[in-house]
């Protein structure tokens, strides 16, 4: 329930803003499924930490008093999930990365398979791949 009062700490929105919002601050670690999302704002509402009003037909969630004390009592809670889901991101980004680097080597192995690179061809590939490992080996060490 934090995580969604999180989103509409700021300001006000509709079940479809909050299940962006989450998508956005998740990534892709975790899927937003609005099947979730909607009852948890019917039960923050029934709980008095939103108020919901619809004046175009859509409803609109604004967090309420009790719920900022809700999010404020859960604090360092909210802090260490949205670090853990950055961590996430992070090593999600490595591993793609990494599958990048794999990728581009199945393609050279193939390609060095199926025709001989001419000397020219071979000595740029060389040295893009040296380049790229001191760069990388640079940003490792730090």
């Amino acid at each position: 329930m934090a995580i969604i009062l999180d989103v509409l700490k700021d300001a006000p929105g509709n079940g479809y803003d909050v299940v962006k919002g989450l998508e956005e601050r998740l990534g892709d670690v975790h899927t937003v499924s609005p099947g979730n999302v909607y009852p948890v704002l019917q039960l923050l509402e029934d709980a008095g930490y939103v108020k919901a009003e619809a004046p175009d037909g859509r409803k609109s969630f604004t967090v309420t008093d009790e719920g900022r004390a809700y999010l404020a009592e859960r604090q360092e809670a909210l802090e260490s999930f949205w670090a853990r889901v950055e961590r996430g991101k992070y090593k999600q980004a490595v591993w793609e990365a990494i599958g990048d680097l794999k990728g581009l080597a199945w393609e050279v192995r193939s390609t060095v398979a199926e025709r001989r690179l001419d000397r020219e061809q071979l000595t740029a590939i060389q040295a893009a791949i040296a380049n790229a490992r001191e760069v990388i080996e640079k940003n490792l060490a730090g």
